[in-house]
């Protein structure tokens, strides 16, 4: 048998091609066989990558890889559907970490595809039923989505390595797809439950028999005067929540927003009524060697100013009194905490004179009273701010007969509680106190007494007369005092005092629904807790779970055509290599004697060639033996 015998500079290993291998013929393929020393044999680490190789380790990892992070992006997604935006250390984001795990899903994806191509690339050979150009065209599709058009074109999707081009083109769009997935909305988030304060009976300071206890208060306790005077002196507007929210409930809230169920509570209600028009012109008394010039205002119902005496700092400007009827205000059926009338009197000055000489004038006058209600509200807070919207109001009540308790009853009031010791707030045997709401007279008289002393009062002006400049030895009248302005027309002045008798009322009404801890436990437990779910505008992260569909569907046919293509080899008895450029270089050397390639430059002229060439791919029984 004749040898031809090839110099091949390769770590003293020669080339040799065996030119009467009875394989050689036209329609069969070149083997190369190279000769060997045998004392070089492969390192541990390539047998372990050829061990590896074979039984596509590597690929089966990036398999699993690549399927566990798609989980991971599926699991993220699942656990925070519909949830707020996630607080990772180090301000990780969810679309951080979902980005991060497609990039990964997406490599080892084409890790394990673009070698099974490369295989696919052997198992097209492997028969010589096509021709060489094929490993270009099959070796450009498992470099990236052109090569994998180039493949389509060329095999018209024949081949199952279509199969493969098609994952490889297709994962182009795998990161915008899963970008799509989430999207993100403000949303409410129910958060927990809150709940606003509603009193059914009030008492304080008095036992449980209804009587002044040795150990409560004989006033108003100091979380009643507290609101009282905030009320007073309130300079916001009530109709504004956030200005009024100073004189109400204080709701335990996590700052979100929070839908009250109707709330029935005891409170405090106000009204006011103008009587400048009952009010005659002052009288007057003239000067006589014993006394000065007098005026004195007076309205029907006996509420005067007495004589007053115009004169350095002592020029009445308003007199407040709370023991007379009211004139215009109708207040039958009520429990009245308070009457209060405000008289205002009109001066002019001639500072002519010396000293100046004042006279007086027609004047304003104003009653007020407070009174114990029943107020139905529709609560909400937002941002920690509350709202009650007023629904109806209920006032006309009876004392109950043989207790010290006046009872409010509004029709239709879905208003219950439980007291065991029931017949000491009237008829309750049973110990129901439904739709009735209870003020304890002992009680009341305490408030009575203490707003009747602190609004009662009197303020003269600074100097002879300036309108608005006032002194007093209490600063309430003149609190009550600014309210009144003049308009430089007429000397009598406008002046209205519904505006602070409306915070005094809700300030008062505060104190009502709160739990006193000063008080007896009835005090305590007659405060009924309505109950609202709080929720907060959150982020949510919202899921369009379509969009996951096709990294699925690629995940699912990338290990289909895997597994199918080392199916394909195994039984095949192909070589394991792939993508592998020595293999490549290896395959070309054993035709580089038997390919007329003289001259042959250009790419195009190769493809021609190439393409008029079939080879074949065949293993050497024995040196595959040697090489394991």
């Amino acid at each position: 048998m004749s040898k031809m015998w090839l110099s091949w500079p390769y770590r003293t290993r020669t080339v040799r091609v065996e030119d009467d291998d009875p394989l050689l013929n036209q329609n069969s393929s070149y083997h190369l066989y190279v000769d060997k020393p045998d004392d070089i044999k492969p390192k541990k680490t390539e047998r372990f990558l050829q061990w590896a190789g074979d039984r596509w380790l590597f690929e089966g990892m990036a398999s699993i890889i690549s399927t566990a992070s798609l989980a991971g992006i599926i699991i993220t997604l699942a656990l925070h559907a519909d949830r707020p935006l996630p607080r990772w250390p180090f301000s990780i984001t969810i679309n951080a970490l979902i980005s991060t795990l497609a990039t990964i899903s997406r490599s080892a994806l084409l890790v394990s595809v673009t070698a099974a191509l490369g295989q696919r690339t052997w198992a097209r050979l492997n028969k010589g039923q096509h021709p060489l150009s094929d490993l270009e065209t099959y070796d450009g599709a498992s470099r990236g989505p052109w090569g994998s058009i180039i493949l389509l074109w060329s095999t018209r999707a024949s081949d199952l390595a279509s199969l493969g081009a098609v994952v490889i083109i297709l994962s182009l769009a795998m990161d915008p797809f899963i970008q799509q997935i989430t999207s993100f909305e403000p949303a409410p988030l129910l958060m927990e439950y809150s709940n606003v304060s509603a009193r059914i009976i009030f008492e304080t300071g008095v036992n449980q028999i209804g009587m002044v206890s040795p150990k409560a208060f004989s006033q108003a306790p100091a979380t009643f005067t507290s609101l009282v005077t905030q009320g007073l002196y309130f300079d916001g507007n009530l109709s504004d929540p956030f200005s009024r929210n100073a004189l109400q409930l204080r709701p335990t809230s996590s700052g979100g927003n929070v839908s009250f169920e109707m709330a029935e509570t005891l409170a405090v209600c106000s009204e006011c009524a103008n009587l400048t028009s009952y009010l005659p012109p002052p009288e007057h008394q003239v000067a006589t060697q014993n006394a000065a010039n007098s005026w004195r205002w007076t309205l029907p119902n006996d509420v005067t100013t007495h004589w007053t005496v115009f004169g350095d700092r002592s020029t009445l400007v308003i007199a407040t009194n709370t023991s007379f009827n009211p004139i215009v205000l109708n207040n039958h059926g009520r429990l009245v905490i308070l009457n209060l009338t405000a008289i205002v009197p009109g001066w002019t000055i001639d500072n002519t004179r010396d000293p100046p000489v004042g006279t007086g004038h027609p004047g304003a006058a104003q009653e007020c009273s407070l009174y114990w209600c029943v107020n139905k509200y529709d609560s909400s807070m937002s941002g920690g701010v509350l709202t009650e919207t007023l629904i109806s109001s209920f006032s006309s009540g009876n004392a109950e007969p043989g207790v010290p308790f006046f009872s409010l009853k509004p029709p239709g009031s879905k208003a219950s509680f439980y007291k065991q010791d029931g017949q000491l707030y009237g008829n309750y045997s049973t110990g129901w106190i439904n739709g009735t709401f209870l003020i304890n007279t002992v009680t009341h008289q305490l408030i009575q007494k203490y707003l009747s002393g602190l609004l009662t009062g009197m303020a003269t002006s600074l100097n002879y007369y300036e309108q608005g400049a006032a002194i007093a030895s209490n600063d309430v009248p003149l609190r009550f005092y600014s309210m009144a302005s003049w308009d430089g027309a007429s000397p009598t002045p406008k002046f209205d005092m519904q505006g602070i008798f409306d915070a005094i009322a809700q300030g008062m009404t505060t104190v009502v629904r709160k739990a006193d801890s000063t008080a007896n436990s009835t005090a305590v437990d007659a405060i009924v807790r309505i109950p609202g779910p709080e929720t907060a505008m959150v982020v949510l992260v919202r899921v369009r779970w379509v969009w996951i569909i096709l990294p699925v569907v690629l995940q699912v046919a990338a290990m289909v055509f895997v597994c199918t293509t080392v199916a394909s080899s195994k039984r095949q008895g192909l070589p394991d290599w792939k993508s592998s450029s020595l293999a490549t270089l290896f395959f070309g050397m054993r035709l580089s004697s038997h390919v007329q390639h003289e001259g042959v430059e250009k790419w195009s002229d190769m493809v021609t060639l190439a393409k008029n060439y079939w080879p074949e791919v065949k293993v050497k029984q024995n040196s595959a033996k040697q090489a394991t």
